[in-house]
């Protein structure tokens, strides 16, 4: 399966463009796959529209063409549907509704009264919308927002800018539905997009400079794997440094996790009172207790010597001394390294001269405050604007001797490299999104989004097999 890019509007509108002008794909095949593949989703995931019906608000661009491509399927499969729009302006919208309206699809007036459905559609603005919606479009959408019914919202709910995150309302979706890969908007306003479910329209292999969502299918295929025979001492060493008297939470939290991505040993270095909750909640670690001063103790050394790879960090605390304690851990053998939470408080100063960041393969980890206080005001009001590129020193890292930096907003990991696949994610998940399998449906008409033959609906049942709902044929989700 393709990686799944994370895109902003106009690296989203370079690869529609590019299906389109160097590969060929008609805006308009690519148009109706991503309709069609909308709809698959929308009967999967709220059952009760295929008898309480759904109500289409659709654009003046292409969304709303996808929302009149949304609007013909279910009208064809018997599901009953109404339509309240802008006039179209594109070419691709223009002919949709045409060809809704010759297929008997049910319009609205604008002030008619609308019927009640059982899900609404928001398909009234796109991916390369910014800013907050204007005139008719945001007149809609206020009533969408008012209506009652669960929205399911194309692309992004009208209101949310996909590159920068900034919500404007005033759409809030239970679902949002989008082509090739998610937007960095899902990423930074998921309580705004509800479940994310990223489908595969035809779109060609994505840039890979562009950076990727972790999946778990992504994580496993870069884990290496167990053999029958390989006992916890095969399976690699982890060191874990923080926990400060009063700031057990993180350090402990760290720990677990690392025994939980398969570490066949993981060792704490902490205070007392860490080690202590350690002991007492996570019998599988092994301890070893610290002033974390100024100094390293030789238990502390041996550990660093000992381990395959350092978590530095999380609960370690500020104050002066940390800092002294931080450089003599990085001056020590060049093993991969995450530097997370304090730890990045001692970074933005140059390191002692034994301490050779170079040999040494760095993660950061830092949310916005702490990437301001390691890297500046005028990056840190990049990494919160729409110039937020993974080409620029955020991602490279280029004055912190190169390290990987990843910023982390609300539980969404991002990494740096390329192309696309289907996954589904929701606010406040706890883990990384999920992969979906998916069933392919043949290309029936117009536009340009996703990536391969044919859109992917999910479903959360991992390899069953269900009806296609545009075809009758069988696929497997």
């Amino acid at each position: 399966m393709n990686p799944i890019p994370v895109l902003s509007a106009s690296e989203a509108a370079a690869w529609d463009s590019a299906a389109r002008t160097q590969y060929r794909v008609p805006s308009r095949v690519l148009m109706e796959t991503a309709g069609r593949a909308v709809v698959q989703v929308l009967v999967a995931e709220i059952p009760a529209a295929i008898t309480g019906g759904v109500l289409v608000a659709a654009g003046a661009g292409n969304n709303g063409g996808d929302g009149w491509v949304i609007a013909r399927a279910l009208h064809a499969a018997g599901i009953p549907v109404w339509v309240t729009a802008v006039d179209p302006k594109t070419d691709d919208a223009i002919d949709n509704r045409a060809l809704a309206r010759l297929d008997g699809v049910r319009e609205l007036g604008r002030e008619e009264a609308w019927p009640q459905t059982a899900v609404a559609v928001d398909a009234l603005l796109g991916t390369g919308a910014a800013g907050p919606a204007k005139g008719d479009a945001l007149a809609l959408a206020e009533r969408v927002a008012a209506y009652g019914a669960p929205i399911l919202a194309v692309d992004g709910p009208t209101g949310l800018d996909l590159t920068s995150g900034e919500a404007h309302g005033p759409v809030r979706a239970r679902i949002t539905v989008t082509f090739g890969g998610p937007r960095r908007g899902h990423l930074l306003a998921r309580e705004w997009c509800g479940k994310v479910v990223v489908v595969d329209i035809g779109f060609p292999p994505a840039d890979r400079a562009w950076p990727l969502l972790v999946t778990d299918l992504w994580a496993a295929e870069r884990l290496p794997r167990l053999a029958p025979q390989m006992h916890k001492g095969d399976r690699g060493r982890v060191c874990v440094i923080g926990g400060a008297d009063g700031m057990s939470g993180a350090a402990l939290h760290a720990a677990r996790a690392a025994l939980a991505a398969g570490a066949g040993l993981v060792k704490l270095v902490a205070a007392r009172d860490t080690i202590a909750a350690a002991q007492a909640s996570l019998p599988d670690l092994l301890t070893v207790e610290s002033s974390l001063g100024e100094k390293l103790e030789p238990t502390v050394a041996e550990a660093i010597d000992w381990a395959d790879a350092v978590v530095l960090g999380p609960g370690l605390g500020r104050v002066d001394v940390r800092e002294q304690f931080v450089a003599q851990i990085l001056s020590r053998r060049a093993i991969p390294t995450v530097v997370d939470a304090d730890a990045l408080h001692f970074l933005h100063q140059p390191p002692p001269s034994s301490t050779d960041l170079h040999q040494r393969s760095l993660v950061l980890t830092p949310h916005l405050g702490e990437f301001r206080a390691l890297a500046g005001d005028a990056l840190a009001d990049e990494a919160a604007s729409k110039a937020f590129r993974p080409s620029s020193p955020i991602f490279a890292g280029r004055s912190m001797s190169s390290p990987a930096v990843i910023r982390v907003s609300r539980r969404a990991a991002v990494e740096t490299c390329s192309q696309a696949s289907s996954a589904h994610f929701s606010p406040g998940e706890r883990r990384p999104p999920r992969l979906r399998h998916s069933a392919r449906m043949p290309s029936v008409g117009p536009r340009s989004k996703g990536q391969s033959n044919g859109p992917r609906a999910a479903c959360d049942r991992p390899m069953s097999w269900r009806p296609c709902l545009m075809c009758g044929g069988r696929g497997r989700t």
